[in-house]
């Protein structure tokens, strides 16, 4: 005999914003994961907007849960809205692991420009 489980309600903590905030230059929002290259992400409709024309291999760090990871944006993806606000970022399923159990599915997530990683430089001589 099965046994039929009702609807599960699950909370989903909302995130704070979803327009650009200029002093940090980051954009607040929704982050789900689907199946890509390692360190490849897909830009949501807000995110190609706030970044513009050139938002194709753009570097980007992606925060959750006081935790980081960077990506190269390289795909798009439509990402509907959830609870009335966009999904701006589709991670590949490791990036997402490090900042959440994939299960979640989606999580609420800070995402700005990385900033360029500086050339390793000997220091007193050292190769």
């Amino acid at each position: 005999m099965a046994a039929t489980l009702g609807p599960v309600a699950v909370t989903v903590p909302m995130p704070a914003a979803v327009v650009p905030s200029a002093a940090a230059g980051s954009l607040s929002g929704w982050s789900t994961w689907y199946v890509a290259g390692p360190g490849q992400a897909a830009a949501g409709p807000a995110l190609r907007a706030a970044f513009g024309p050139g938002w194709r291999g753009q570097l980007v760090t992606v925060t959750a849960n006081g935790v980081s990871v960077r990506v190269r944006l390289t795909d798009f993806c439509a990402c509907a809205d959830r609870h009335g606000r966009p999904t701006l970022i589709d991670l590949d399923r490791a990036a997402f692991a490090a900042l959440a159990e994939p299960s979640r599915g989606v999580i609420a997530v800070t995402v700005r420009r990385a900033l360029p990683t500086p050339p390793v430089t000997s220091i007193g001589g050292a190769p």
